[in-house]
């Protein structure tokens, strides 16, 4: 049962005292001399509103305090085109402005850089090949699929970065710090149930990484790619460096133990700046676990085709179950090899990485500050969109003011007429 609490419970007694002193006072049964003088003293000092202000309160009070029209609806019509032009003339400028940004042609940073970045020239003016140690190790090995579940890291970086690491997007972790998103999601998922038997979870891991240096640094940056690649039990799929005296690319294919992907990353990117980093993941369980049972269907094909050949008397029986035998065999062999590629799969990353070395003539803005030149295209390109919205401007507004010359001159000859009526009539 709540029972209701009066607040001066919780009041000095003196506090409640002198305030039930002061609502004596105001209701005019002071008791106390003191209270009594305070009232009235506080009653004198108090501002009185003036007449008219009273006067028209007390109208407004009998009138029902009606709403005044808004300012611009007491204007006339003629009065509110010119407003009315301007808001087209906005609107218009604004629906052009918009298009122009939706439909241009410029590239993004992560265009400009990234896919720059991952692009690698295939002309033979310069040597082929990585030389000081990087050579091309043949790997066989099933393109993977396009990642299922993938996540993107983007970290923009200029110029060569040898000592340190560049900085990640704000709010993320250091590259190779902690494990990225794909790395925990490959932990989580390794730990999940479902399938068939004590298989755990398999999981394909993929990343591109995309580097940018000065021309001197894309040998260095190449040789340490293949270092790396080897002290972490990696191999060199593939690899190729076109070296130019004003800069050049480089291109690796890298297998590198799944384990061991976030360590390479992190050593990758203290070689050069980083321009472009992406990493995915897909669950190839259900393939590893069919391959599983494919190829112990077909031992245990093999062991009862085995059993009936002991068993047969018939030189055709004979004949017939050893062609059995052969293609069980092929069948087998064929399994296992599917089955080891899988594995593969999953206990090595497939690091795309791609090094551009950049000259001074092909990176205008390295060194250089914002200068006249960039002042001047920015002032044209403003100009221009300027020209283009008033432009469109003009076509809409012009229909408009031709409706209304139009208009007026219909007007002054209708009221000429109707004067020259009345005064004939007259």
């Amino acid at each position: 049962m709540n029972r209701h609490h009066d607040p001066t419970d919780r009041l000095d007694p003196a506090a409640v005292a002198d305030l039930a002193e002061l609502e004596a006072a105001l209701a005019g049964e002071a008791t106390d001399a003191r209270w009594a003088a305070l009232v009235v003293a506080v009653r004198d000092e108090a501002p009185a509103p003036a007449t008219g202000f009273a006067r028209a309160l007390d109208d407004r009070v009998a009138a029902g305090f009606p709403r005044a029209r808004p300012a611009w609806l007491r204007l006339p019509a003629r009065a509110m085109l010119p407003a009315l032009a301007v808001a087209c003339s906005l609107l218009v400028g604004g629906v052009v402005v918009g298009t122009g940004a939706l439909d241009g042609t410029g590239s993004t940073p992560d265009q400009t850089g990234g896919d720059a970045a991952m692009s690698a020239p295939s002309s033979g003016e310069a040597s082929s090949g990585a030389s000081g140690g990087a050579a091309s190790s043949a790997e066989t090995a099933p393109a993977p699929p396009t990642a299922g579940a993938a996540s993107q890291r983007d970290l923009a970086g200029r110029g060569p970065a040898p000592a340190a690491v560049p900085p990640a997007a704000p709010g993320s972790p250091p590259l190779g710090s902690a494990p990225g998103p794909v790395a925990r999601e490959v932990e989580r998922t390794a730990t999940l149930g479902g399938a068939p038997g004590p298989v755990a979870r398999k999981v394909e891991r993929t990343a591109t990484l995309g580097l940018t240096t000065d021309a001197k640094g894309l040998q260095d940056a190449a040789n340490g790619l293949v270092r790396a690649t080897q002290d972490l039990g990696g191999v060199v799929a593939s690899s190729q460096v076109d070296s130019t005296p004003s800069g050049g690319d480089a291109t690796f294919v890298l297998r590198i133990p799944t384990a061991r992907v976030d360590d390479a990353l992190k050593r990758f990117a203290e070689l050069a700046g980083v321009a472009r980093l992406s990493e995915g993941a897909q669950d190839i369980t259900g393939s590893f676990v069919s391959a599983q049972d494919r190829l112990s269907d077909a031992r245990a094909e093999r062991k009862a085709l085995l059993a009936a050949l002991g068993k047969a008397s018939t030189p055709r029986s004979i004949a017939s179950l050893r062609a059995r035998i052969r293609g069980n065999r092929t069948e087998i062999a064929r399994l296992e090899g599917d089955l080891r590629g899988l594995r593969r799969r999953a206990d090595f990353t497939r690091v795309d990485v791609s090094v551009r070395a950049r000259g001074a003539a092909e990176d205008p803005d390295a060194g250089s500050a914002w200068g006249p030149g960039d002042a001047a295209r920015d002032a044209l390109r403003v100009l221009e969109v300027l020209a283009g919205v008033a432009l469109v401007a003009g076509a809409v507004l012009l229909p408009l003011a031709l409706l209304g010359w139009g208009a007026a001159l219909a007007g002054r000859g209708l009221r000429r007429r109707r004067r020259e009526a009345a005064l004939g009539g007259g």
